[in-house]
């Protein structure tokens, strides 16, 4: 029985022939030992991805728990002997192990056919940051609960049904996986994931995630999050989805990116959510029934924050033109827009000293009090109110510009 398996370093394919005799298991660890010799610089920087097809590592990690380690002896950062008392081919062995030690971005693909069903084994992985998985089912996967940590992005494809079997039970491993302390990049693109559960809004407040992915899915809704995750999240991909709805995305106060492409937005009703984003400076609407509207465009822009729409915001690939823009009340004018919405809701038992705290322009202040049913109008004296602050308008000149 034979098979074929590919180690990618920098760029370049390596195939290797195995199979399940001794012979082919030395010809294995040769070949992946020479191209790592060759190339290691680039994976133990990180500047490139090892990618193994799984039966790879599942022979590789045979050899390493047969001749190197024992089965309750693979968490945490092993030291062999340097001068192993056994054959070349041990030797190769060991320096195999060493490598898949300090690998810092590490690739697993089960190519297309039958669905994977037996044990994948990443322990010999001590350092990644990155880490990508496609065809693999969670429930196949262990070791992740050794680097989950520590990973900075975590790439998974054509693998899930829910976010739980990975953010929650760690895969294979069921063992509970709450401080992904590092993650700053979640990529679920590309799976069977058709209802959220509550993994992302359960992960760890100290989470760094800021770009997420969940593209090619079978969502219905926006997903939610933890109040550390609203603050902090830049980019939101949701592409070729289901969506009938927005609403949630307006908690993201840090959003730059939303591609909201290809779902099943009808109306720009339906896109009230987005005047409270005043930090996006790219939308994508394109593929959504309302997308084919004339007046799309213009549509859209009347429910944008004015404050994104006046620093260049795109919308589907086009930044926003002066005719589009003029839909919108300009800065000045929503300034005073602000200024007569406080006005009037202004408490009735607030005085001149509560409101006011320095200079500023003298205006008439009309208090609602409703009693027994019946609205009273009461004009209020004259009273000082402080002009907004303006510093949020200011130009953002740090833009994430690659949403997918």
């Amino acid at each position: 029985m034979t098979g074929s398996n590919c180690v990618l370093v920098d760029g370049e394919v390596k195939s290797l022939r195995m199979s399940a005799t001794q012979d082919g298991q030395s010809t294995l660890v040769h070949s992946l030992a020479t191209l790592l010799r060759n190339n290691g610089e680039f994976v133990l920087d990180g500047s490139s991805t090892l990618t193994l097809q799984v039966t790879c590592l599942q022979h590789l990690t045979h050899l390493f728990e047969q001749y190197l380690i024992s089965r309750t002896h693979q968490h945490g950062f092993l030291a062999l002997p340097s001068h192993p008392a056994d054959t070349t081919s041990l030797l190769q062995v060991q320096f195999l192990f060493d490598m898949l030690q300090k690998t810092i971005s590490l690739k697993l693909v089960h190519p297309p056919g039958a669905r994977l069903q037996s044990i994948v084994k990443i322990f010999p992985f001590k350092s990644l940051k990155h880490l990508e998985l496609k065809r693999v089912p969670p429930h196949c996967l262990e070791g992740l609960r050794g680097v989950y940590s520590q990973l900075e992005v975590f790439i998974c494809s054509k693998s899930l049904n829910t976010l739980e079997e990975l953010l929650l039970l760690c895969g294979g491993d069921l063992s509970t996986a709450l401080p992904w302390l590092e993650l700053h990049t979640l990529n679920f693109s590309y799976n069977f994931i058709s209802s959220l559960d509550e993994s992302l809004s359960l992960l760890n407040p100290l989470c760094e995630l800021e770009h997420l992915n969940l593209a090619y899915n079978n969502l219905r809704r926006a997903p939610e999050f933890g109040l550390n995750t609203r603050a902090r999240l830049v980019t939101l991909v949701l592409r070729h989805n289901e969506l009938e709805s927005i609403n949630g995305v307006e908690h993201l106060s840090s959003l730059q990116c939303l591609d909201l492409a290809y779902n099943l937005l009808m109306e720009h009703t339906q896109l009230a959510p987005l005047s409270l984003l005043h930090n996006l400076n790219m939308l994508t609407l394109e593929g959504n029934p309302l997308y084919f509207q004339k007046t799309h465009r213009n549509s859209t822009v009347r429910h944008l924050s004015p404050q994104a729409a006046f620093r260049g915001l795109q919308l589907d690939g086009s930044t926003l033109s002066s005719t589009e823009l003029a839909v919108l009340p300009k800065p000045r004018q929503l300034i005073h827009q602000m200024s007569q919405t406080h006005q009037v809701a202004m408490a009735p038992e607030q005085t001149a000293q509560d409101m006011s705290s320095g200079g500023g322009e003298l205006s008439d202040s009309l208090s609602i009090i409703e009693s027994g049913g019946t609205r009273v109008y009461r004009r209020k004296s004259k009273v000082r109110l402080q002009k907004p602050k303006t510093s949020h308008l200011l130009t953002i000149t740090a833009h994430y510009t690659a949403c997918s």
